[in-house]
């Protein structure tokens, strides 16, 4: 479930709760490459691998619908496959 964090623009939704590093199977199961998937959702491979890689703590929406429709599916469906991370680390 995601958390709405308070900013100064507004609300914003927290995804630090998502393991992204689950992103590496969904790929790897869909035979694809970082640069495909970075290529499909129109970010950089470099940043996709920091996501990937669980180096960004929380991609903002914008850049988990691109991911999601990279994978031709919806954010909400992407999310509910990835792992949650471990609360006791």
């Amino acid at each position: 479930m995601e958390r709405e964090k308070k900013h100064r623009r507004g609300k914003v939704t927290s995804y630090d709760h998502v393991n992204w590093r689950g992103l590496r199977d969904l790929r790897i199961t869909a035979k694809l490459t970082q640069k495909q998937i970075a290529d499909r959702a129109k970010i950089t491979q470099s940043y996709y691998s920091k996501i990937e890689l669980g180096d960004v703590r929380s991609p903002d929406d914008i850049v988990i619908g691109l991911i999601a429709a990279a994978f031709e599916t919806t954010t909400s469906d992407l999310l509910s496959v990835l792992p949650r991370k471990d609360p006791s680390k």
